[in-house]
């Protein structure tokens, strides 16, 4: 069951989970960010990312804050500390970064989709309402 992020006519971001490493307390993720615009599309799929369920519990702790702040950000970071989402507030206006890394560091995917704050409440509720059984 894949967790859907966000999903909007310019962006839709899914993390499909793939393994969990119970003595590490962490869980891999297929990810995939779709950007479109009227005459362009974007495409990020990255394979097993793996994020510790300490740094999912503060992404969702972060945007939780955001969407109550005028300024801030929020960052979930993967095993590596490389920021893999990141949310940019700034009043009504925000801006989510998606950026992968491939593991030698030769190759870097990012794309970046202006949107609005009130877009993080349904982030939220996505993330919140995922079942979690790691």
């Amino acid at each position: 069951m894949s967790l859907v992020l966000c999903s909007s006519a310019e962006l839709k971001v899914s993390l499909d989970p793939t393994r969990v490493e119970d003595q590490v307390g962490s869980v891999a993720f297929d990810l995939v960010a779709e950007a479109s615009m009227p005459y362009q599309q974007a495409r990020i799929s990255a394979q097993e990312c793996w994020f510790t369920h300490e740094a999912l519990s503060n992404f969702e702790s972060q945007v939780s804050e955001l969407r109550y702040g005028q300024q801030g950000s929020a960052t979930l970071l993967d095993m590596s500390e490389r920021p893999v989402i990141t949310l940019k507030r700034s009043d009504a206006a925000l801006i989510t970064i998606i950026s992968t890394a491939d593991t030698l560091g030769m190759v870097r995917s990012t794309i970046e989709v202006r949107g609005y704050a009130s877009e993080l409440e349904q982030l939220l509720e996505q993330f919140k309402s995922y079942p979690r059984w790691w």
